[in-house]
């Protein structure tokens, strides 16, 4: 996990010309599944001050897939370590465009087939039972996502949820507070968890990070 840590350090004091961008939290949770043997993590960083912009990890064995994302700009970028134990240096391989008209229509259709449990578990925590139906008519369950969330300063709750199992807490048909952080998250085929993501680590940090405009590609 330290070599993870000081993956994110690179960033640190570039100076290459582009856009610069600040950083100050950072969260780190553990992901188990069924498809895979052993333990990936996911570490998500924003800014408190700009929830705009953030960016995302996932560890695949030895190597680190990192997604910078900038809504305001509508675009991502993709960077690879291909060996973390050999270089903390990641390497940019792709930027695609976010305001894709097709993409857009699919979440929307996507958005009016789930359904959405709230539930007190005490003054600390909250449980979120989200179901995906087959369709609008909500009869058949293709999955269901457990999440539970603590109190945060800050609207975090859709963007976390979102980078750790690409589920629709964001979509505009389900009205919660946004000032939570996620301690679990759960998601259920079945009577069966596929997948167990748990928190791990939020500490503040402080660090920033520059997309270099002259070696963007934009991918379809």
């Amino acid at each position: 996990m330290r070599k993870i840590l000081l993956i994110f350090l690179f960033f640190l004091g570039q100076n290459l010309f582009g856009q610069e961008y600040h950083f100050d939290r950072m969260i780190q949770y553990k992901y188990l599944s069924s498809s895979f043997t052993g333990i990936r993590v996911i570490t998500i960083c924003f800014d408190s001050k700009d929830l705009s912009h953030y960016i995302v990890s996932r560890t695949w064995g030895e190597e680190l897939d990192t997604y910078f994302t900038d809504t305001k700009n509508q675009i991502y970028h993709r960077y690879k370590t291909y060996d973390i134990n050999k270089s903390n240096i990641p390497e940019y391989w792709y930027s695609s465009k976010t305001n894709d008209s097709t993409k857009t229509a699919r979440l929307n259709e996507l958005c009016t087939s789930i359904s959405l449990d709230q539930t007190e578990v005490d003054n600390t925590s909250t449980k979120l039972l989200l179901t995906e139906y087959k369709n609008d008519k909500k009869k058949k369950i293709l999955y269901q996502i457990e999440v539970i969330s603590k109190p945060y300063d800050l609207a975090v709750l859709g963007l976390i949820t979102k980078a750790l199992e690409s589920h629709f807490l964001f979509c505009e048909e389900i009205k919660i507070s946004q000032k939570g952080l996620p301690t679990s998250l759960k998601m259920f085929s079945g009577s069966n968890i596929k997948n167990e993501i748990t928190l791990i680590k939020e500490t503040t940090t402080h660090f920033n990070f520059t997309v270099n405009q002259k070696e963007i590609k934009i991918k379809d």
